[in-house]
């Protein structure tokens, strides 16, 4: 993997993913593009449910677009994304019509027997979810 900072793995926050992707600003894309050309990027699963939100609620990303965006960074070549596997899942409830957040938690959830909640809208729309914790509605 190329690396601009001898092999150390860089962990990035919300901000620069956002910059990244947004490209809002243009100093900070720059910088921002740079780092995931350069550097080994590492993305935490509490950088990618704020970036989700950052984007549909700052930005206005629907589904589709929100798609797009995470299968971007997921096609990087030098970026490591801590729970991945999760992310993916997650994306397939995006798909089928989830939200992003609810579909994150559930795909967090493999440990757990069953998830719970007192949403139907919630529960209901897990069942397009086959590979992912039993959702029981209280």
């Amino acid at each position: 993997m190329p690396s601009g900072n001898g092999g150390v793995k860089t962990a990035i926050d919300t901000n620069v993913v956002v910059r990244f992707l947004v490209r809002d600003d243009e100093r900070q894309a720059s910088i921002a593009r740079t780092i995931f050309t350069q550097d080994r990027v590492v993305l935490v699963a509490s950088v990618i449910l704020e970036v989700e939100w950052v984007l549909r609620a700052g930005f206005g990303y629907d589904a589709g677009m929100l798609d797009t965006a995470f299968s971007t960074l997921l096609g990087l070549p030098n970026v490591e994304i801590v729970g991945e596997g999760e992310l993916i899942l997650a994306l397939d409830g995006l798909r089928n019509g989830m939200d992003f957040a609810d579909a994150f938690h559930l795909a967090h959830s493999s440990e757990a027997d069953e998830f719970v909640t007192f949403r139907r809208d919630f529960a209901r729309r897990t069942s397009k979810t086959p590979d992912a914790v039993p959702v029981r509605l209280l």
